[in-house]
């Protein structure tokens, strides 16, 4: 070939050379008069199938050129800005767009269009923001234009033993697939159109003085998409400058940022799908997302580079960093932007990722065993992606921080929160009418909160601090079908089911729905800052003369000695733990060796400094304790033996 050449002037046919010759000087940024009318003679279907043709083999959709600045193919990069015909928003007459600002449209790539976002943006009634989205032409528009090659790329038909041998005569250059629409699909993807919505680069294809040397000390690149980022930067940046002091804790080498992405109209979108209650928005820009994952995947992880401060990377050409000088840095930046917002499509309408649970077996299990009606979804914010959710990769929402597993160590304190917030937001109102049903009661509202108390086992708080959920609110009843929510400072629990009866409690007293269970009280003391009915009430007795003399009271107690063994006979087959029984015996001991039998007994009860009704008379008080401890009973008469009175005493217990 090289003596071909010398004698004939011959060249040997190479895409990337005939680029340069033909068609890359017409995408230069600063055109002269000839490549102004090159570049509009760009402006054709005719010449565009033309180049999708010489292309061949060449287009790799895995490597699109708007990224290849300073990639491998960087000889090819400004091929991205190639015009190809578009209609704004999908529809209206056909602009010329470059590729690498352009769509491609249902008739392509189906569901995962960006196109679906619009549609539902505009059912919705919801502003675009002035957005305008070039959408490649149908691909019925440039049916046939590839056929006019047909006969260059046909050979004569192979035998069947054959298929396998290379051929002397086998061109090289000819395109993978035979299928028109795939090698345009193919060519297109590569030299830019997007299938999603665009991750823009701080060097984006047409930005000048914006590469990575321009952020020495991981200052805010100055492309076009970087420019107002507020909040969102001052904490993205933070996040990177610590990661990147982990690896560089002496300042060694001067830190740049080399790969950083923003993705196009993404804020805006954001914005929208929040003012969205019903969730359509969030669900149609997830959807969009997460079909086309593949082509986010390479663009999710923001990279560094640490160059030394004794090298010029200004000097190199072109000017990359080395492999050695790359690091990740964490997620990028707009994976940053997706998590601080409500941007996932929930069962509650749009939610933060960390706040969504993904549907499993297990929120069905705690929270969808009712027959009310309600599942899991009523009560968690579950990812509801829409029709065909299994069809949707995972890979994006584990990326987001959505959790696939409910269990006590990732169910958190601002869960509970959302929960109790969540079962407020259901029944406030018809606590308030009255109307809240037993069966509301038993079938949804009581399981929840076993559940979620139960998830909160393994929880816990500062004791120093406030507690954390002391504003969630809890349902409380004081007796009578009377219901309301109250925050968690303010419940009272009581310690034994029936409490409030025994008690005699009236009506002026909340106390928490869920009674006498043990597994709840811990996380609703130190975690939602509630009290216990029976320590924080205050008794008050009044107490008349003493009902027995010297005599009398020594027969009594010798009485209640006798009946105490089988009391605690009684209790242990109640109370089998060893511990709990040896407690018993203790202060069956107690009482008898204290208890004063008077002849009036009334007892006041105040809550917080302030009386309550008491609606059952007491005839026994016991106030055990160091301070001014109380055991009396009030004796039904002054007269007679004192054993029966204590008969029936050990009776009543």
């Amino acid at each position: 070939m090289p003596a071909w050449q010398a004698l004939f002037g011959l060249r040997e046919f190479k895409f990337p050379e005939v680029m340069r010759t033909s068609v890359l000087p017409a995408l230069e940024l600063d055109p002269d008069e000839r490549t102004e009318e090159l570049h509009l003679a760009l402006r054709s279907e005719d010449v565009l199938a033309a180049i999708c043709q010489l292309s061949g083999p060449t287009p790799n959709p895995a490597s699109p050129l708007p990224y290849e600045r300073l990639g491998p193919n960087r000889a090819l990069f400004n091929l991205c800005r190639l015009p190809v015909p578009c209609r704004i928003n999908g529809a209206g007459p056909v602009e010329w767009v470059p590729a690498y600002r352009s769509y491609l449209g249902p008739g392509w790539i189906g569901g995962a269009s960006v196109t679906l976002i619009l549609d539902t943006l505009r059912a919705a009634g919801l502003a675009m923001n002035g957005a305008e989205l070039p959408v490649l032409v149908e691909p019925v528009e440039l049916q046939g234009l590839l056929d006019r090659y047909q006969g260059l790329d046909d050979g004569p038909p192979l035998a069947a033993d054959a298929e396998d041998e290379v051929a002397i005569d086998e061109d090289e250059e000819s395109p993978l697939d035979a299928d028109e629409r795939n090698r345009w699909l193919r060519f297109l993807t590569w030299i830019g159109v997007n299938r999603v919505l665009r991750p823009v680069h701080f060097h984006d294809a047409e930005d000048r003085g914006s590469g990575w040397l321009s952020t020495r000390g991981l200052t805010r690149p100055t492309g076009w998409a970087f420019r107002d980022l507020g909040d969102l930067w001052t904490a993205f940046q933070a996040r990177v400058t610590e990661r990147v002091v982990g690896l560089d804790p002496h300042r060694d080498n001067a830190w740049y940022f080399y790969r950083l992405h923003d993705i196009e109209h993404l804020w805006w979108l954001l914005t929208a799908a929040e003012s969205d209650g019903t969730g359509c928005v969030a669900g149609a820009l997830y959807r969009h997302l997460a079909l086309n994952w593949p082509q986010l995947a390479p663009f999710s992880q923001a990279e560094v580079a640490l160059v030394a401060l004794d090298k010029s990377p200004g000097m190199r050409s072109p000017r990359r960093a080395y492999d050695d000088e790359r690091h990740p840095a964490g997620d990028d930046l707009w994976v940053t932007r997706l998590k601080g917002r409500r941007s996932c499509p929930t069962t509650q309408g749009p939610v933060q990722p960390a706040r969504t649970w993904l549907p499993s077996a297990e929120a069905d299990r705690r929270f969808g065993r009712t027959r009310s009606g309600r599942d899991a979804g009523d009560l968690l914010p579950l990812l509801d992606a829409g029709p065909a959710a299994d069809e949707i990769p995972r890979a994006f929402a584990h990326l987001l921080g959505i959790r696939s597993t409910l269990t006590p160590t990732t169910f958190e304190l601002t869960d509970a929160l959302a929960l109790c917030q969540r079962l407020a937001q259901m029944y406030l109102a018809r606590a308030e009418a009255g109307t809240l049903t037993e069966a509301d009661l038993r079938q949804v509202i009581r399981p929840a909160y076993r559940e979620m108390f139960e998830l909160l086992s393994g929880a816990s708080a500062d004791a120093a601090d406030d507690p954390p959920l002391k504003h969630a609110p809890l349902l409380v009843t004081s007796g009578g079908g009377r219901y309301r929510f109250r925050s968690g400072h303010e419940v009272l629990m009581a310690e034994r089911a029936g409490l409030r009866e025994v008690l005699g409690v009236g009506p002026d007293v909340w106390t928490f729905i869920l009674e006498g269970e043990p597994a709840v009280r811990r996380p609703l003391q130190s975690l939602f800052g509630a009290g216990i009915l029976g320590e924080a009430l205050e008794w008050h007795p009044e107490l008349g003369e003493r009902a027995l003399d010297d005599a009398s009271m020594t027969t009594f107690r010798a009485g209640l000695g006798e009946v105490a063994p089988y009391l605690l006979a009684r209790l242990r087959i109640i109370r089998a733990d060893e511990r709990l029984a040896e407690q018993d015996a203790r202060r069956l001991r107690w009482f008898i060796g204290h208890v004063e039998p008077v002849t009036d007994l009334e007892v006041t009860a105040t809550l917080d400094g302030v009386a309550i009704a008491v609606e059952t008379g007491r005839r026994a008080f016991v106030r055990p304790g160091t301070i001014n401890p109380h055991a009396v009973i009030q004796w039904a008469s002054t007269r007679g033996h004192p054993a029966p009175q204590s008969k029936r005493l050990s009776r009543s217990r």
